[in-house]
């Protein structure tokens, strides 16, 4: 024993596996197949060794030879009594107390149990020393066999105590732990921080009553075989102490966002207070807190890893096992955001003034992209801090366009030019946001560091948690439920036409907006960011940033609109109101597919669009009008049109005007595009090649009170369905297989449709098994498969066959 009373190992491995006490040479040797012990001596007479086996294989009386030979077997009795006796202790204890912390009892295997169920590892029981007296050796073994008795004793008195309180303190700190997260998810840091504390603390007092039992003794009861496996629940106590302390530093960081004046998010300009420090100083307080949680997050976890849900006390099992489940993708969360945090820093402009264009996409008259762009707002950004926000009509910008260009073709039936308000032509939303910005440019405008476009769902959502805006000049009060017709209505109508500024509404109303957001109590801020998250799903709020980077991290959240390359099936409903006035606030779009598959694995669908106009009789005449849309239906690259109905066909078509006179510049992508485009005789409907999609583009009218069907019948490459042979014999020379066959879809949801149906039917040969479908909740049926749902998101569709 060291000087604290504690077992010290470090000293008893310093020996060997040979321990030499005799000047004869006595060898017993003892195998598994061979239960006798065989003397054996040497020629040399100086010296003699006697070479002690792993333990748990002495199963013989020694042979003894001579009288020298008596003072050993006296020595091997003793260790046996005493090992003996230590098992017999041992079997009360566990007989009394049962294995603390719930820790599963390990059983020896049974050639192992039937005298010695204690095995001493030969590092321990051989040791090479020097040659003694037999008297020295009598009490050298003594004082090995006390330095294990000792502290085993020690163990048992305190085990009963120690269990106890052990199992209370980690209980206490594992309700204080879920506790804790639960706080962080409702955002509120002060309660999230006390009871990570009192969750450390506990966990901490857990861990020292373990301590006090001897840190080497606790090594040594999980190297002696006492079925007391206290390893296991030293990791799980270090864990939990791990991850209540990344939640302190996490519950510090909110804290530290807590302490932020949302009042400094804009300057004096904008009549709000911006004394104290720059948000960015919070936020990067907030990285260097974060990035101490990461560490002790990680730490935890890889301790976490090792350790089986049946070792947590039973009552927080099931919670365990799902955040040991969740440990991957939390681990990949935290070091996204770790990795993606300067960038962040940079768009809220840390090291230099940023300039965003937002654009207000009215999908009343729909566009690709969300809706037609009536309104834009530049917005400076510096130090975290919002310098300037100006919101401005875009056809003010537009008549300051320095470049003619021509437009798409079907732009052209309402605009000789093309110009911003326009530009939001293409459904893959980078392509439109570039489009933007360039034309942006040659208005006078500034280069703009990144584009965000919104739709008025998002504005109704924040207005349903916010309240209403009053707006005293005006003498009108906009909520959720007025927002797009008292705003329509102001652009419209109810404007001085000496000044001629009808958007001058919209910038009232989006700086109060503003102001009231920054006055939201801190209890609704998740209720907001998860507005704000649904919005980026939905797609009605949409980013585009110009640095690569950015731009990159946007895309890989999905939060940027763009086109999804798919090795499987693919298909997008793209609407462009083009001289339909506002009407698309009234029309109700379903969506219904119908596959087949054939035996030989061709895939033919059957696409029908219903879209049907409830206006007529409203208050305001731009509801009541023909619905004039260009509809365009994105699929695989090369897809084939076998059939087409529905849509009114534009023949002989003629432009507004002479470009080519009129020195009118063409625009390398829509010149791209329109190279690809064909006219087909039968259907009257466009085929064009777009983002690495084959897209089929035709005109449909609806008017109010009516509906129009608009039906496409084509076939999709072989290629989109995924053929995997497996090799059904167990002989290597048998040739007979099976196959596995799955089908995938993706449909990409237009920014700022509404909610359409959605209804899937897939047909399939009877030769083919039904095997598994997702997602399952939206399943209706298999044979044949049926999925019906709203498409207010992105939605992927996975189909599993069986074919013998």
């Amino acid at each position: 024993l060291n000087r604290k009373g504690e077992l010290d190992l470090n000293w008893i491995l310093k020996g060997e596996k040979v321990l030499k006490i005799s000047p004869l040479r006595i060898h017993f040797a003892l195998t598994h197949k061979k239960k006798d012990i065989s003397l054996k001596k040497t020629e040399k007479k100086e010296e003699s060794t006697i070479n002690y086996p792993a333990w748990e294989n002495w199963k013989q009386p020694l042979v003894k030879s001579s009288a020298e030979e008596y003072e050993y077997e006296q020595i091997r009795q003793m260790i046996e009594r005493e090992l003996e006796a230590v098992e017999i202790r041992e079997h009360q204890l566990r007989k009394d107390f049962g294995p603390p912390l719930n820790l599963p009892t390990p059983q020896a295997p049974d050639h192992l149990s039937r005298k010695f169920s204690l095995r001493l590892p030969p590092q321990i029981l051989n040791l090479r020393l020097p040659s003694f007296s037999s008297s020295f050796k009598i009490s050298l073994i003594g004082i090995i066999l006390l330095s294990l008795i000792v502290p085993t004793v020690f163990l048992m008195s305190h085990l009963p105590s120690t269990k106890n309180f052990v199992l209370k303190s980690s209980t206490r700190a594992y309700a204080d732990l879920f506790s804790g997260v639960e706080d962080l998810v409702n955002f509120q840091p002060q309660d999230a921080t006390v009871n990570f504390q009192q969750s450390y603390q506990n966990f901490n007092a857990a861990s020292g009553a373990i301590n006090r039992l001897g840190g080497s003794l606790l090594n040594v009861v999980d190297i002696l075989p006492l079925r007391y496996k206290v390893g296991a629940g030293k990791k799980i106590l270090a864990s939990g102490k791990a991850f209540a302390q990344a939640g302190t530093y996490l519950a510090k960081a909110l804290e530290i966002i807590n302490h932020l004046k949302t009042d400094n998010i804009f300057v004096a300009s904008m009549d709000q207070d911006s004394s104290g420090p720059m948000p960015i100083f919070y936020l990067k307080n907030f990285e260097k807190q974060f990035k101490l949680a990461q560490e002790e997050f990680m730490r935890g976890a890889n301790n976490l890893k090792t350790i089986k849900p049946s070792q947590v006390p039973q009552q927080y099992r099931q919670q365990f096992a799902s955040l040991q489940q969740n440990l991957p993708r939390l681990e990949k969360s935290l070091t996204n955001l770790s990795q993606y945090f300067n960038l962040f820093l940079n768009v809220l402009g840390s090291q230099d003034p940023r300039h965003y264009l937002i654009l207000f996409e009215n999908n009343s008259e729909i566009r690709a992209t969300g809706g037609f762009i009536g309104s834009y707002a530049l917005l400076e950004v510096y130090q975290g801090q919002i310098s300037k926000i100006d919101v401005k009509n875009i056809f003010d910008a537009d008549g300051q366009l320095i470049v003619n260009i021509i437009p798409p073709k079907p732009i052209q039936k309402i605009s000789s030019g093309w110009s911003t308000h326009d530009a939001n032509w293409f459904f893959d939303f980078p392509t439109s946001a570039k489009k933007i910005s360039w034309f942006f440019e040659k208005t006078g405008g500034p280069t703009t560091d990144g584009i965000i476009a919104i739709t008025p769902q998002v504005i109704e959502n924040l207005l349903s948690l916010l309240g209403p805006v009053n707006l005293p000049d005006e003498n009108l009060t906009i909520d959720q439920n007025n927002f797009i017709s008292e705003i329509q209505y102001k652009v419209e109508k109810d404007y001085d036409p000496y000044l001629n500024k009808p958007k001058q509404i919209l910038s009232k109303f989006a700086t109060q907006l503003i102001k009231k957001i920054t006055k939201t109590p801190q209890k609704d801020w998740p209720k907001m960011l998860q507005i704000l998250k649904q919005s980026l799903v939905s797609k009605d709020l949409l980013l585009w940033m110009r640095d690569p980077k950015e731009e990159s991290f946007i895309a890989q959240q999905k939060w940027g609109g763009k086109i999804a390359k798919t090795s499987g099936d693919y298909l997008a409903v793209v609407n462009s109101n083009i001289n339909g006035y506002k009407t698309d606030r009234f029309i109700k779009e379903e969506i219904n597919l119908d596959t087949e598959i054939n035996t030989d694995k061709t895939v033919i669908h059957h696409l029908t669009i219903t879209r049907k106009h409830l206006g007529g009789h409203e208050k305001y005449e731009w509801y009541n009008k023909v619905n004039a849309d260009y509809i365009r239906v994105y699929l695989p690259k090369g897809s084939k049109l076998l059939s087409g109905s529905g849509n009114t066909p534009e023949e002989n078509f003629v432009p507004p005007l002479n470009y080519q006179k009129a020195k009118f510049k063409t625009d390398p992508l829509v010149q791209s595009i329109e190279t690809t485009l064909r006219h087909d005789p039968k259907t009257g409907l466009d085929i064009f090649e777009e983002s690495g999609k084959t897209v089929i583009g035709g005109w449909l009218y609806t008017s109010p009170g009516e509906e129009t069907v608009f039906q496409l019948t084509y076939q999709i490459p072989s290629t989109c369905l995924n053929v995997i042979q497996r090799k059904k014999g167990l002989l290597p020379l048998e040739d007979s297989f099976s196959q596995n066959i799955s089908y995938n879809l993706t449909i990409q949801r237009q920014p700022g449709a509404h909610q359409d149906l959605l209804r899937i039917t897939i047909n399939y040969p009877n030769q083919w098994h039904f095997s598994q479908a997702n997602p399952e909740d939206q399943l209706i049926s298999q044979k044949p498969i049926r999925f019906r749902d709203k498409l207010d998101r992105d939605k992927l569709f996975k189909v599993k066959f069986g074919l013998d």
